[in-house]
This record gives structure tokens, sequence and C-alpha cells, in this order.
């Protein structure tokens, strides 16, 4: 009977904190032994030589023993079973021998515990091989009720090549340890193709060391058609091998006959691994794990397929379900240890109130290569590829080099209800095996309700998820708590390059969720939406001097019993104690209308009720239970707090809002953070991998509805059809930020780059980030808005005024707004290249400054930048509540002029005497690299010099204009690259000084200018005054009668010197006056 022969090599696979070697169990081979042989040599129900005595005669041998088959061809049992099958081979000839039973055979059950194998392949020795498709020995249990094929109640058992049907209760029961069954057909007749079945169990084991089936093709047994389960491993049983079996199909792996309940059910087992078979065509579960079973490994099965994996063969309900059970692991490390776990009508797998869950590598929905849906579910019915519920915890779907491909389903790829500590890496979930096209799950990819901790994705690319494709949502979530996104492809092929879609990428909803580093492509509606979450807690104390305990509580959304229970503990609380009438009404009266759960449970021992925080319960101290509550159910072990004041017993699955109790004032921050808020960080959405081409979500970016508290960081959010982001109705979110990885690109989106509606749209802060080129406004707050005087209007973000910017000086720009009086204001300046249509956006963020409006609702204000590019600028207002305007209508900047200038005094003199005259030089230069036009020099000079003059020289193109009075000098100038102008400053000691003389030199920039070094711009000097009075010269240079160089000007300075002085003449033979005295006819030229 050739099937499929499956060499594996030992592996190891870790579960947990502990470890199950994969081996086949063996105990010492009987071919090894020496063996007494028992014949069985005729088809009779007893008496010599038939199948009852011998086994009769083992049971009782003292050495090991074989029991096999010499049974000639004459014998009346010999009967035809393929005649008419249409099976290559077949004829009218018999083909194997029939024991008909007419009660139960002994159970195999040596006295002394002598090994025995039982091995019908011997026929063959005999007569040839009378049945090329299958043994040629039959049980036939037809004739009588109650009846087992065989029972094996000692140990060292082997049983093989024996077709076993037709018993009232079951094929084969196993009770003794360190059994193998293997080539036996149990539930169809002798070709494997025709329906036979034991009434009940194919296999029902309780033992240990027990192998069904073998590594070859000569091990492998058929179970199928039995009317219950075609194997049962139940309590007690450990260390239990399934392998390379056909379990509810025919021989060839291909038709359906499947047995009536599951075709592997295994409970109250351990170290049970179920390796290479195909269990498919069942009618309900493929594999059944439950109640309190642990460490588990199934690899390498088709499970819902036919034998290559290639059609559906379904079972009737999930392929896999595990309930109650630990430490089980479904696929491996490894190719070989793939399942195909396809086409089955329920869920492909079903994990409930387990612990320690791993699937890895496995493909879910689809074929064994991995491109063909073969998918799991059917209408009206729960057909999640995998389904997680019931307070199940620490699951892993995939890890790196080992991903699940979960595609192709009739539901979600993976849906849960309650579940605790899950983590999804490395898969593709809607695409084939290779990301490369769309394989969808009929709903979302991944949806959650209720979920807590949970991780989707990692760090390194080797973490991440391709979640495209999928006909809903990429990723749904709803009453989440702790739930990390990050690093997946969501929409995107495996490239990130080329677009396969879901419905929206990520939804949100009354969550607490971080997306981080993703990739958000190619959606055909929103990138990212988040809606209905906004919990904002508040405390309420009971006082003491209320006659309360001085404690805390804080009514919190609905989750489950158990998970409000680990948050509260997680905040330092717990849910409340509820231990006197008093406290009870007090919460009636605050929270009863919630119905929320309170901390009362049985749920480690049923009717022993004890309070979550370690309190005991003493119900003759205290109870408000309601009516028959507590109702003795074990399904109902946690208790509510109803608005009557009583008390009810519910299944802790259920979605209640909850009362945590702490002893002090809790953190309601960090709490609102774990139910409600959204954070969004470092994300591309509508671009390809790259950043630079666009990879269009059908939608909006990121689409904000009735929800609160989403933080939106550092993504570059660019190319979606819609807006870039739109908040509807959305109150306190955060968009970008001031800080230094806080903002925002939000560029060429086909219609608005952060839109704002709905009138309940409030406190939305939108600072910080790069917004340019969208096809619409850069923000909209309900359409292009009007400014109105002291912003009295309502409407989104309260319709904020926007500023108006008025000019710019230098580095400096200036503006003014109106809004609401004696209020405080952030202004945000920005820069873009380009001019606005309409309203601008703003591409560069420069800075910010505060302004404060007066009673009249006006505030100017002024920012100084490092550097004010040459850009349109525009600006944005945000009040205190958080709500931020529109940008300002754009006001085009000129670029300031680049210069260095500089003042350099030189002093011919470092002492001088009184009566001297005195000569400076200063020298202003332009060391920048443009001309400055509007450059101002000042003088201070010291009073004690007298008769103060200035004379310039300019060069390198360097111009001035300006005036002198005394002491100062103002002079505006324009002075062009490496120019320069020389001053020289020339004035009279007065007599009466002393000490030094001080002189002050400046040069200021115009406004349009910026110094690269202001330091420079002033120089100033000090000359030492002496004692001495210097004698002064006064000369007369002229002829003229009065006035400068004059003798009458000469000797009115001589008379007011305090020294000695002199007249000296030093008229030019120029002067007019000079004149011929000597002789008319003097003819010598000389006057």
């Amino acid at each position: 009977m050739p099937l499929r022969t499956t060499t594996r090599r030992p592996q190891r696979h870790q579960r947990g904190n502990s470890s199950v070697f994969r081996r086949r169990l063996m105990f010492e081979s009987l071919e090894d032994r020496r063996l007494l042989t028992i014949l069985v040599t005729n088809t009779n129900d007893d008496g010599p030589g038939s199948l009852r005595q011998a086994i009769v005669d083992a049971n009782t041998a003292t050495v090991a023993e074989q029991i096999a088959f010499q049974i000639p061809a004459s014998d009346p049992g010999f009967v035809d079973v393929d005649n008419g099958s249409g099976l290559f081979g077949s004829d009218a000839d018999a083909d194997v021998f029939r024991i008909a039973l007419a009660s139960n055979l002994p159970a195999l059950n040596n006295s002394l515990g002598q090994p025995i194998r039982l091995d019908a392949t011997t026929q063959t020795a005999s007569t040839g091989d009378t049945n090329p498709h299958g043994p040629e020995i039959e049980l036939d249990g037809s004739a009588f009720s109650n009846g087992h094929g065989l029972v094996l109640d000692s140990g060292n058992i082997e049983v093989r090549g024996l077709n076993i049907h037709s018993f009232s209760v079951l094929g084969v029961l196993v009770r003794g340890d360190d059994v193998t069954l293997g080539g036996n057909y149990i539930g169809t007749d002798a070709t494997g193709r025709i329906s036979m079945p034991n009434a009940v169990w194919g296999i029902q084991s309780f033992a240990a060391r027990v192998t069904i089936g073998g590594p070859t093709a000569a091990d492998t047994n058929i179970i199928s058609a039995n009317g219950g389960n075609g194997i049962e491993i139940g309590a007690g049983s450990s260390d239990v091998i399934v392998q390379n079996n056909l379990i509810g199909t025919d021989a060839t792996g291909t038709v359906a006959i499947g047995n009536g309940l599951d075709g592997v059910e295994v409970y109250e087992s351990s170290n049970v691994e179920i390796v290479d078979n195909v269990i498919s065509g069942n009618d309900s579960y493929g594999i059944d794990i439950f109640r309190g079973t642990t460490n588990v490994s199934i690899t390498g099965n088709f499970i819902g397929t036919n034998i290559d994996g290639s059609a559906r063969l379904a079972n009737g309900a999930a392929g896999v379900g595990i309930g109650d059970s630990s430490l089980i692991t479904i696929g491996g490390l490894v190719p070989t240890e793939m399942n195909v776990i396809s086409g089955n009508l329920g869920q492909g797998i079903f994990i409930g109130a387990s612990d320690s869950v791993t699937l890895l590598g496995n493909h879910i929905g689809v074929n064994r290569v991995g491109d063909t849906a073969i998918g799991n579910g059917s209408p009206g019915r729960d057909s999640h590829g995998i389904r997680i519920e019931h307070g199940s915890t620490n699951i892993t779907i995939g890890v790196p080099g080992a991903g699940n491909v979960i595609s192709g389903n009739l539901s979600r790829g993976i849906g849960d209800t309650v579940v605790d500590r899950l983590t999804i890496q490395s898969n593709f979930i809607g695409t084939d095996a290779t990301g490369t096209f769309a394989i969808p799950n009929q709903h979302d990819g991944i949806g959650f309700d209720g979920a807590s901790n949970v991780l989707i994705g990692g760090d390194t690319p080797a973490h991440r998820n391709v979640i495209a494709g999928n006909a809903r949502n990429g990723i749904d979530i709803n009453h989440g708590t702790n739930i990390v996104i990050r690093g997946n492809v969501i929409g995107p092929d495996g490239t990130g390059t080329v677009a396969l879609g879901n419905e929206v990428g990520v939804a949100v909803s009354d969550s607490g969720v971080s997306i981080t580093d993703n990739l958000i492509s190619g959606n055909n509606q929103s990138g990212v939406r988040i809606n209905e979450s906004g919990f904002s807690p508040t405390s309420l104390e009971w006082l003491v001097s209320d006659g309360g305990n001085g404690h805390f509580y804080v009514l919190t959304p609905a989750r489950t019993w158990a998970v409000s229970e680990m948050l509260a503990a997680t905040f330092g609380g717990h849910l409340a104690d509820v231990v006197d009438l008093a406290e009870n009404d007090f919460l009636t009266s605050n929270f009863g209308n919630a119905s929320p759960w309170i901390g009362l449970t049985d749920q480690d021992l049923e009717n022993t009720f004890v309070w979550s925080s370690g309190a005991s319960y003493d119900p003759n101290s205290f109870t408000r239970f309601n009516g028959i509550e507590p109702n003795g159910s074990t399904s109902e072990n946690y208790v509510q707090l109803l608005d009557t004041g009583f008390w009810n017993d519910l299944p802790g699955s259920r979605f209640h809002q909850a009362i945590w109790e702490f002893a002090s004032m809790p953190d309601l921050g960090q709490i609102q953070a774990a139910f409600s808020s959204v954070t969004l960080t470092g994300n591309r959405i509508g671009t390809a991998v790259d950043g630079t081409e666009a990879l269009a979500n059908q939608g909006s970016g990121v689409q904000i509805d009735n929800a609160s508290h989403t933080n939106v960081f550092n993504n570059l959010i660019s190319g979606n059809t819609g807006s870039g982001i739109l908040i509807e109705n959305g109150i306190n979110n955060v968009i970008g930020g001031v800080v230094t990885g806080a903002a925002n690109t939000i560029t060429n989106n086909g219609g608005i780059g952060v839109a704002v509606s709905g009138d309940s749209s409030r406190g939305n802060v939108i600072r910080g980030n790069s917004i340019f080129t969208n096809a619409l406004l850069g923000i909209d707050l309900l359409g292009s808005t009007i400014d109105d005087l002291l912003d009295a209007d309502t409407g989104p973000n309260g319709l904020q005024n926007k500023p108006v910017i008025t000019g710019t000086s230098g580095s400096r720009v200036f503006g003014r707004l109106n809004s609401t009086p004696n209020s405080v204001f952030d202004i945000d300046i920005y820069a873009t290249d380009t001019p606005p249509a309409l309203d601008a956006e703003g591409q560069t963020w420069i800075g910010s400054v505060s302004a404060t409006t007066d009673s009249a609702g006006d505030a100017t204000f002024s920012l100084d930048a490092s550097s004010l590019p040459t850009a349109f600028l525009t600006a944005t207002a945000t009040d205190a509540a958080g709500n931020t305007s529109e940008f300002s209508a754009a006001f085009e900047s000129v670029a300031p002029t680049m210069t260095d200038l500089s003042v350099t005094i030189t002093d011919n003199r470092s002492t001088v005497n009184r009566g001297d005259e005195v000569v400076y030089l200063a020298v202003v230069a332009n060391n920048g690299p443009d001309t400055v036009t509007g450059a101002t020099i000042s003088t201070d000079i010291d009073l004690r010099l007298t008769r103060v003059s200035y004379v310039s020289n300019a060069s390198g193109g360097a111009t001035g204009n300006g005036s002198s009075l005394g002491q100062f000098l103002q002079e505006t100038l324009t002075l062009p690259p490496g120019s320069s102008v020389t001053y020289q400053i020339t004035g009279d000691v007065s007599s009466d000084a002393s000490g030094t003389l001080s002189k002050r030199v400046s040069v200021a920039v115009p406004a349009n200018a910026i110094d690269t070094n202001p330091l420079n711009n002033t120089d100033a000097d000090t000359t030492l005054i002496s004692d001495v009075i210097s004698p002064q010269t006064f000369l007369v240079t002229n002829t003229n009668d009065s006035g400068g160089g004059s003798l009458r000007e000469a000797i009115l300075n001589a008379n007011r010197s305090v020294g000695s002085a002199s007249i000296q003449f030093a008229i030019p033979v120029t002067d007019p006056n000079f004149i011929n005295i000597d002789s008319p006819a003097d003819t010598g030229g000389d006057a």
C-alpha cells in the first residue's frame, strides 16, 4: 500500500521554558529480539489457529512473542473487496482474509509484561500480496454490539497491517505504554476507499510513549470514516507521536471519507507530536487540543487539503483548535516543518484560553506553494485564518526566517478578542508567499477586539509583516491596550513599490496604539483611520470627612475583567474592593449606571470568592449578590456592580467598564495613554519605500474621526489622493511640534495638507510641520476662513484667526494679530519657496514667538530669526487651548545683505600737551560679501578737543553723504565689498584739559543687512594729556581784514592763549594783495 515516505532529522523545538526533542519514540525493536511466533492459520472467530486463540496464548507467554499470519487461500474467509471498484488491478478474485468476530477479542495484556507484536503483514509471505491496495487481514466487528477491535492493555505492543472496521465502539483502544500502530486501515474497507466506520473512535489512547504511524510509507495508517474521532489521545497520555497518517481521507489522500468528529483529539495530555499527516475531510476539527494539554508540536501536516496541498478537502470546523492548553507549537523553523492549514470550513487555527502558543512557517488559507487561495471558512461561519480569544496569552505568530502566509481566508487573516501578549512578525498577510500579488483575506488582515500588549512587526526589516491586498482593513484594532505596530509594509507589495492595497491601512478605535516606522501606502481608502477614542479619566476621592477611606476611584473604558485588573495593577491599583454597605452605596451612586466590573472573583476555586487585591471575602460579613447569584456556573467567575447596588456574576470575556481603586492619587495621564492615546511616528504614508515616489492611499493619509489625544510626529505624509491629515470632530490632537524630531512633512497630497472640520473639533495643535505643494490649502478650518474682529466666531479649532505678517527687516519678521482679548498665542513663522495662489502653506518652520492681545484683541509680534531666507513667509497662531489657525497670507521676504563692517582708529601721538593740535585717522571698511547701502558712521569726540574738523577720503567705490557738528559726525555710506572710507579728524587740546582725551567711532548696518561680526563695528581710543602748556604759533595766511588766516584772527587767538604765543606770516604770492611798490618801471616781474 504505497503512500509517501518522509525522512526527518531530529529537531529541537523551543516552547516557552521547556523543550521537546523530536524523535520516534522507541522501545527495544522486536525485530532485534528472539521472538516466540504464534501463528494465525484461519479466519475463525475462535479455536485453534484463530486470532482469538493467538492472543490468549500471547498473553501467557513468558518471552516476547509475535502473532504472525499464515492463512491459506482456501480459507472460507478469503474474500474479494475490490471487484467493481475501478481500482487498477481490481478483479473478482479474493483479496483479503476477513475475520468476522462474534464478540470482543481478549485484550492484548501479557501477564508478565512481555512484548507482543501482532503483524498482519506476515500474511504476504504465505500467499503473496493479494491486496495491492491495503492490508490482507481484516477484522470485521459488524456482527455484535459494544464492540472494540483491539484493546492493548500491556506495554510493548506493536500492531501492523490490519484492516479494522465496523465495530460498534472503537477500532483500537490503547491503555498500555510503549505501543506502535503502523500500516493499519481503521474505519475503511481494505482498499482504503470505502467507509466502513467504527461507530465511535478509530483509535483511543490513554498511555505513554505511543507511536501511531511512522516515517515510512509502510508505517502509514488510514484512520477515516469512524463515527467519532479518528484518534483520541486522552487523559494521562504523554510522549505520543502521530506521524505520516491519512486521517479523514481515502488511501489516495484526495477524497474525503471523514471521521464523524475530530481527526485528532488531544486532552489532558503532554508531549505530543503530530507530524507529516494528512488530516482532512473530518466532520469537526482537524486537530482539537484542549483541557490542560501541554507541550504539543504540530509540523509538516496537510490540514484541510489533499495530500499535496493543492485542493480543498475541508474539515468541518477549524483545522486546528487549541483550548485551555499551553506550550503548543504549530510549524517550525525549517521549510519541512510547514503545515498547510487551508480549506477548513471553520477557522484555520482557533486558540482559546491558552498560553504560549507559537505558529511558525505555516501556510494558512493558501496552497502548499503559497500562490493560490484555499481559504479557511464558509459563508455564515467564523472564518478567520487564525482566531484567538478567551483570554489567551503569550501567542507568537511568526519569527524572522519562519513567518507564516495567512491569506485567502473568508474572514480575517488573524482575529482575536481578549488576548494578552501577542507577537506577530515576519508574516505575509493577504498576499502570496513572496509578497508579490494579492491573495485577499475577505475581511481584515489583522483584527483585534480587546487585545493588550500586542507587537505587530519589530525593530528590523526581518521582523516586518507584509499586510496587503485584504478586502477590508490591513489592521483593525478595537478596545486595545498597549498595541505597537512597528516597521511593517501595509498596502504595498513586499518590495514596497507596487500597490496591492487594503481598504484602510490601519484602523484604530478606542485603543492605546503606537504606529511607528511603517510604510502605509497604496490602500483603497485612508492610510490610517482613528476614531472613537478619547478617554479622559477623572478620579473621585472618597473623603475621610465623608466617612470614606481616603481612596481614589477611576472609572475606565470597557475591557474584560482580566485585562482591567492587569492594567489597574500596572498603575499601582486594583479593581475596587467593596467591603461594606457604605462603600457599595458610594460606588453605586457615582458609577453604578455603567454596570462596571469590581474586584471580586472565584476564578481559581469555584464559589470561593476573593478580592483581586488579595483581601479575603466574607459573605457572612457583607455581600450584595443579586437574587440567584452566584449561580455556581464554572464559566461565570467575575463580578460586576449593577445600578441597583447589587452584584452580578458574569463570564470574564465580556466587556464592561471597571472601577479602579488607588490608595493615593493616580497618574491620570498615564492611564489615559494606556486606553486611548494613539501615536504615529516615523511612518511613510502615501509613498513608496524610497519616500520619493508616490504610492497613494485613495483617501487621506491620516484620518482622525471623533478621536482625541492622537499624536502625529515625524511622519512623511505624501502623495495621498485626499488630504494629508483629515481631522473630523477631533479634540486635543497634536500634529507635529517645534521640538527636534516632532515635525511632519506633509506634501504633494491631492487635497488639503491638514483639514480640520466639524463644529466639535477643538484643541488641535498643528505646529512646526513642513506643509507644501498640496493641491489645496496647507491648513483648512472648514474652508478658507476670514478673520473676524475679536475672534468671536465658532467652528473647527474655534475658527482661530490668522496672524498677518506686516514686514521684515534683516532677519526680523514683524506682524500683528487680532483675536480673543487678553490672551496669549504662539505665533509660528514659516517660509515657502513658491508663491501661493490663495492662502499659503509653510514649508520650513523658522521659529516661534509669543504674542499677547490687549483688551481690544490686538497684538503685535516680531521674531528675530537666526537667518531669514529669500522666500514667501507665512504664519499661524495657536491659542492656549491648542487651537491652531490656518496659514496667513504670504508675505514676500527679501534676503538680507550679508556684511562685515569694521572701524579702526589710529592715533599719531600717545601724549599731547595742552594747546596741541591733534590729528586722528578712522577707517571704516566693508569686509563682507555684499554691498551695503545705508551704513551709518557716527563719532563721539572728547569735548576738550576744540575746533574739531573732519576730512574724508573714500576708496574702492565707497560713497557717502552727511554732516558734522563739532565733536559729532553722522554720515550715510554706501560700501561695496572691499571698499573703505578714511576720516581725518583734527582738533586742538584745550588749555585747561587734563587726564585723557577719548574718542569713539562707530558704524551701524542698515535694517536689511546682517553683520556677521558686529563686535568690530566700534573702535575707541584715549590719549594722555600732559600738564605742559605748549607755546602756540598762529599763522597769518591771507591779507583779509578778518576771518580765518587774517591778522585780526591771529591777534585774537594770541590774546586768548594761556601760554606764550607767536604770530607768523605765511601769505602765498598768489594772494590778490601781493603788489609792486618799488618802481613803476620795474621789469623784474616781482610785486
